[in-house]
């Protein structure tokens, strides 16, 4: 049993809080009386007396967990080890040789490093604190993106509060929806300023605003206060899902990216173009740069021209975006001269082989993909965009998944959804995604075949709508394509290039069977997207967009 006890002590310290012990526990270090017999708080204590030991953080408080069996104990230790990990030592960084001296975010010329951001969280942190934000409140945070509103963020963390975030391009009634459905007593906004639409921000003023009457939101099957980050869903095809992530789930989704070949290393520049408060962008691009060093770099302003120059000045070897930042990129004319450059990687929508083709042109570089979920993360990845549609890629580790009656499921200790729409996403441990799928039995290759519900039937035959879309995306005068199904098919095209009904009718017909083509068209100049750059396929949106023009 002392041995066992041994090994649970340097689980506890080791895997779970990550910190290095040494090889051999000290002969005189106690491992409690006979042996035999221990009890949970017993066994707590041992790990008491080793952080006393080793001047290490305390893991979680003795009388929190008296009479808790093994395993219920080895779950709670791990719970308050990954809060911390959230809190403070994110902060520090990996096993990847952090310094205070490190470089973590770039923008416009300006360098803020590990120190300094200690120092603006610090700050924040005790600001925060005056005025009342501490464990177990909510606080929901719309901030233009920049160096304050993230600092925000982590500060947040440090003084226990969940953090709900909010795009700050929402409209007045869209934030009110998203602030009840959070639950949020108090909401963080940046102050208006005259800085340029889309800017990077270096310091930015803030208020705080506290929420009449405002009740926090059950959390489902997730432990009252384990949930750290509440997101929502890109609410492309309607109503946002709200969803809440625990610092656990957010320190194995860092750990799914660390363990992806070619993923950025410790000193490589990471240029990051999608929002940093959107799942790709915080959490692939922000909290994996603090974790693993990798500076992170934003442009200083929304224009193609912003991203390359930031590229070209700060030797970047990666970018992140989404499909519609690399169209922009490589329509923009500008010379593709960046030396440094070996990984462009999109996530959000799937990636059209055009823009593969044209970006690598561009830019002698290929264009890869990951497919996420906000609900969890990293699913698959394709960094070099080696698989053809649709493949999306090889699953990431340490995430199981299946197929069933085509669907893609996720296991999941429990559900990420904070509010229940009526609709059975997660059933008996696995989220389901409903996204179409087959996983290559030989390969491990995970394919996707478009949504459950972009399956419409046609006079009895089954239409998969997005094999219309591509069909028509391969237009030369069509941008983007949007087909829904209704009483008929209907097709809203995205195009300033002069294309008429007429061509497209003509070119659908010799491409589609009859039961295929769409029987009304919208042509509008833009489709419109959701903040964190999808598509709208919510058919009330589009026929207003469509009535507007």
């Amino acid at each position: 049993m002392e041995r066992e006890v041994a090994q649970f002590v340097r689980y506890v310290v080791s895997d779970v809080m990550h910190f290095d012990v040494p090889d051999e526990i000290p002969g005189d270090f106690p491992l409690g009386p006979t042996g035999l017999g221990l009890e949970s708080v017993e066994i707590l204590e041992l790990v008491d007396q080793l952080n006393r030991r080793f001047n290490l953080p305390r893991a979680a408080a003795v009388d929190d967990v008296r009479g808790m069996d093994m395993n219920a104990l080895s779950a709670h230790v791990a719970s308050v080890a990954a809060d911390h990990w959230l809190a403070f030592g994110l902060l520090e960084g990996g096993k990847d040789g952090s310094s205070d001296d490190d470089v973590i975010w770039i923008t416009d010329g300006a360098e803020v490093t590990r120190a300094e951001l200690h120092h603006r969280t610090d700050t924040l942190a005790a600001e925060f604190a005056a005025e009342g934000i501490g464990d177990s409140c909510r606080v929901a945070v719309q901030m233009e993106p920049g160096i304050t509103g993230l600092a925000s963020v982590l500060a947040l963390w440090r003084r226990g509060a969940t953090v709900a975030l909010l795009d700050h391009r929402l409209t007045p009634a869209e934030t009110e929806g998203l602030l009840a459905a959070a639950g949020a007593g108090m909401h963080l906004r940046s102050r208006p300023s005259d800085a340029m639409v889309g800017s990077f921000a270096i310091e930015q003023d803030w208020q705080l605003e506290r929420l009449a009457g405002a009740e926090p939101v059950p959390c489902g099957e997730l432990a009252p206060g384990g949930v750290r980050l509440i997101q929502f869903s890109s609410g492309s095809t309607g109503q946002a899902k709200c969803i809440g992530r625990t610092a656990g789930s957010l320190r194995d989704e860092l750990a799914r990216y660390a363990a992806v070949d070619g993923i950025p290393q410790p000193g490589e520049k990471l240029l990051v173009l999608c929002s940093p408060f959107h799942t790709w962008g915080l959490i692939g691009g922000v909290l994996y740069g603090l974790e693993h060093s990798v500076p992170v770099v934003f442009p200083a302003g929304p224009l193609p021209a912003d991203a390359i120059r930031a590229a070209r000045s700060a030797e970047a070897v990666a970018i992140y975006g989404v499909p519609l930042h690399f169209q922009l990129l490589a329509d923009a004319g500008e010379s593709g001269d960046l030396p440094s450059l070996r990984l462009a990687v999109s996530a959000g929508e799937m990636l059209q082989p055009s823009l593969r083709d044209e970006f690598q042109r561009v830019f002698g570089c290929p264009l890869g993909a990951i497919y996420g979920l906000t609900e969890v993360g990293l699913v698959a990845h394709d960094l070099h965009g080696r698989h053809a549609l649709p493949a999306v890629g090889t699953p990431a580790s340490e995430l199981e998944i299946r197929v069933r009656d085509e669907i893609l499921e996720i296991s999941l200790p429990v559900s990420p959804y904070l509010t229940d729409d009526g609709v059975p996403r997660y059933v008996d441990g696995w989220l389901r995604t409903f996204d179409r799928a087959e996983i290559d039995p030989e390969t491990g290759v995970l394919a996707l075949k478009g949504r459950a519900d972009s399956l419409f039937v046609v006079g009895g035959l089954k239409v998969d709508l997005l094999e219309v879309e591509k069909v028509l995306l391969d237009h030369p005068q069509v941008d983007d394509a949007v087909v829904l199904g209704a009483d008929v098919l209907e097709a809203y095209i995205g195009s300033d290039r002069g294309v008429k009904v007429a061509d497209l009718v003509s070119w659908c017909q010799k491409r589609l069977s009859g039961s295929k083509l769409p029987k009304r068209f919208t042509i509008v100049p833009r489709l419109p997207r959701t903040s964190n750059g999808k598509l709208v396929r919510d058919r009330g949106r589009l026929a207003v967009e469509g009535s507007q023009n």
